[in-house]
């Protein structure tokens, strides 16, 4: 799982855990899952008992993904509703673009608005709702 759901303790324990599922589920599998549109090929009970336990490894790993997903998405929609709370922050960040633009060679002035309204965008694209949404991301908390 690349990591996701790394033991901070103990790293090498998620390396042993998928050299072991890698042994047990999924080097079985691929030895044979090429050859399953062969015409001459047998399913035996043996390729049906490692397929069936490979696919509920496949699910789980993918629950376990979509679940770690939510809490992420949950995580950024909670930091981007706190942020669009704190005007003084807003300001603050307004203030730095602006800087940062004028530093480039461009009078242009950003107001706490436009750091708002780029806040909600991002907040939007970040909730998987794309930069079209209409809905503002603090109703994306209530959901």
């Amino acid at each position: 799982m690349n990591g996701q759901f790394a033991d901070p303790e103990n790293s090498a324990k998620e390396a042993e855990l998928e050299n072991r599922l890698n042994r047990e589920f999924e080097t079985p599998v691929n030895e044979f899952i090429e050859q399953v549109g062969f015409r001459t090929f047998v399913l035996s009970p043996l390729h049906i008992r490692q397929l069936t336990a490979y696919v509920s490894l496949l699910f789980h790993r993918s629950k376990a993904r979509r679940s770690a997903t939510q809490q992420q998405l949950d995580i950024a929609v909670e930091s981007y509703t706190a942020l669009l709370a704190n005007q003084d922050q807003l300001s603050q960040i307004a203030g730095k673009w602006t800087l940062d633009i004028i530093g480039r060679g461009h009078p242009l002035l950003i107001t706490a608005q436009n750091a708002t309204a780029a806040v909600e965008r991002k907040g939007q694209k970040a909730a998987g709702l794309g930069p079209a949404s209409k809905y503002p991301i603090t109703s994306i908390c209530s959901q």
